[in-house]
């Protein structure tokens, strides 16, 4: 199902909010939103960053999916993570699964190998979450950009990472760790990547201090904040073999049949 252009009709079928929350006769009363999720199968299988799934040790772990968003748009249902795993060697992704019949928004998994490639990513950032006496929703959030670099290590990161990694051109905004990067290739969508984070460096453009005869300071200074994206590289875990997989790597789950 190959295709030049991205699928708007799909892709809240296949990318899901992550939340801790309690369901009762279907009902969902939600604690807090923890992040994205991504499914790579149609057995309820997804990806999504291990700090996110870092929660996932709680009974009360949800992805909320959407079973036909095209004829019943506003109907969500609720289904609960009932295993994970993490990847190896300090990756911030995990493997997990549902219980639900599921679909997958990409064609295959892809490779950036340099600088300029443009991207897209689709996440459920916290700020677009709407709240207020009956009314409640989250709507997805898409961006577009470019690889501006291939990382190996974030200063601002708690530790180095490992593998390929690329630093976007734009953000990822709180509630999207976990969603996907994507690209357009041959006719195909290709899982390029999973957001992570942001790098964050704070630039003096401007300072100025000036000492008055009575000893008095004054100081001026201007800072510039620059904020980037950073996502691994899909390929980086093309031969992992989650348990959950029994057996298939990740590069054979997403170059097989939906």
């Amino acid at each position: 199902m190959g295709t030049n252009e991205l699928r708007p009709h799909l892709i809240e079928e296949a990318i899901s909010p992550v939340a801790r929350c309690t369901v009762k006769d279907r009902i969902a009363h939600v604690e807090a939103f923890l992040g994205t999720a991504f499914f790579v199968d149609g057995n309820g299988i997804f990806l999504t960053a291990a700090h996110v799934a870092s929660e996932f040790e709680t009974l009360d772990v949800w992805l909320c999916v959407k079973p036909n968003p095209v004829d019943d748009p506003y109907k969500n249902e609720w289904a609960r993570v009932v295993s994970y795993e993490n990847a190896p060697s300090g990756f911030d992704v995990a493997v997990g699964k549902v219980a639900y019949r599921t679909t997958r928004y990409f064609d295959t998994m892809g490779r950036a190998a340099s600088i300029w490639r443009e991207v897209s990513a689709c996440g459920y950032p916290e700020s677009t979450l709407i709240r207020g006496g009956t009314k409640f929703g989250m709507p997805l959030r898409g961006v577009r950009g470019h690889i501006q670099r291939t990382i190996e290590s974030v200063p601002n990161f708690e530790s180095p990472l490992p593998g390929k990694n690329f630093e976007l051109s734009f953000p990822i905004a709180k509630g999207m760790s976990g969603c996907p990067l994507f690209g357009t290739s041959a006719n195909e969508l290709q899982l390029l990547g999973i957001c992570v984070g942001n790098t964050v460096s704070e630039l003096i453009d401007y300072e100025h201090l000036e000492v008055s005869d009575a000893g008095q300071r004054y100081s001026e200074r201007k800072v510039r904040v620059e904020e980037h994206g950073v996502a691994i590289a899909i390929e980086s875990l093309s031969e992992w073999k989650p348990a959950l997989l029994s057996g298939r790597t990740l590069a054979t789950v997403l170059e097989s049949a939906s």
